[in-house]
């Protein structure tokens, strides 16, 4: 753990994430309650196993997975849409993996709309406090890389606050990650 009782996001998920048998369950409930059910793939075997065996309806990349460009490939090869956490990714390493995800798909290499992609800001802080979201980020995602979507995948414990903030820097879609 960080000073704080922060913990690195590498050392939460070295600890497990849900076991495959549990996905289709949960999906089927996530469904039955009207609600979109999605899991995040972080090895290339995972991700197909969700594509393939659960039928996502989208795909996450997870902020510290911007780099790991098999699976973004990987991702951009099954159309459907994707959901980029960008974490604590440089502009570049953004910008390489959108030019990933547009070779894949057969587009030009730099003309970054893609209604079907999302970048989402975050912090790696888990939980986030409030007054660190740095929400500014979201305007300048928004104009350096025009998607479909710019939102915030939202670490934090508001409810409310840090949400509606995130919506007036510009944010059009919100993935919240809750600790029961």
């Amino acid at each position: 753990l960080e000073a704080g009782g922060v913990a690195r996001m590498r050392e939460r998920f070295a600890r497990g994430g849900l076991p495959r048998p549990w996905h289709a369950p949960w999906k089927q409930l996530a469904t039955s309650l009207g609600l979109t059910f999605l899991s995040t793939g972080f090895s290339l075997d995972d991700l197909q196993f969700l594509v393939n065996e659960i039928s996502i309806p989208a795909i996450k990349i997870a902020s510290g997975d911007i780099t790991f460009f098999p699976l973004i490939h990987y991702a951009a090869t099954t159309g459907l849409p994707i959901l980029l956490s960008t974490g604590a990714a440089t502009y570049d390493e953004i910008r390489e993996a959108l030019r990933i995800i547009n070779e894949a798909r057969g587009l030009p290499q730099y003309g970054f709309f893609m209604e079907d992609v999302a970048v989402l800001h975050c912090r790696c802080l888990y939980p986030c406090p409030d007054d660190l979201a740095d929400l500014s980020v979201i305007h300048t995602l928004r104009h350096g890389f025009p998607m479909g979507a710019v939102g915030l995948s939202d670490h934090s414990v508001s409810a409310d606050l840090v949400p509606a903030l995130a919506v007036s820097q510009g944010a059009t879609l919100i993935e919240k990650h809750l600790r029961l």
